[in-house]
């Protein structure tokens, strides 16, 4: 049987971090994990932002990954963006602005459009409420 050579140790790192936009090294993907511990730990349920600002190197590692993301963007945020793999923060679906720099709760994300007249603008919506209204 033959031993894996680099070139199949370099393969098999890559497709570890395939389709993971933050994370490029074993580095990374630490840091990836420990968040993701530190969210799904019951503890730290309403408290995680505080529990990874404890750890100065997690803190400084999102910082540095989400440079490129708005400036007035939470932390909370920055996280929500890195754990689904997002690069850049939606825009509103109807007027295709940016809108809203934080995100609504872990959960469910980013809101859809940047206020309700946009949200009375979208023809799903206007559907929906002419098929309640019926």
């Amino acid at each position: 049987m033959a031993e894996n050579t680099d070139k199949d140790k370099k393969a098999e790192n890559n497709s570890k971090y395939s389709g993971l936009y933050y994370v490029s090294s074993e580095y990374d993907y630490k840091m990836f994990t420990e968040i993701q511990e530190i969210i799904d730990n019951p503890g730290n349920k309403c408290n995680y932002v505080r529990a990874i600002k404890a750890k100065k190197y997690l803190l400084d590692w999102i910082m540095g990954k989400t440079k490129d993301i708005n400036e007035k963007s939470s932390l909370k945020t920055r996280i929500y963006m890195i754990l689904h793999n997002m690069n850049e923060i939606p825009k509103c679906k109807t007027c295709g602005k940016d809108f809203n720099v934080d995100i609504v709760n872990r959960t469910s994300g980013f809101s859809v459009f940047c206020g309700p007249a946009c949200a009375n603008r979208d023809k799903d919506i206007r559907r929906k409420i002419a098929n309640t209204n019926t």
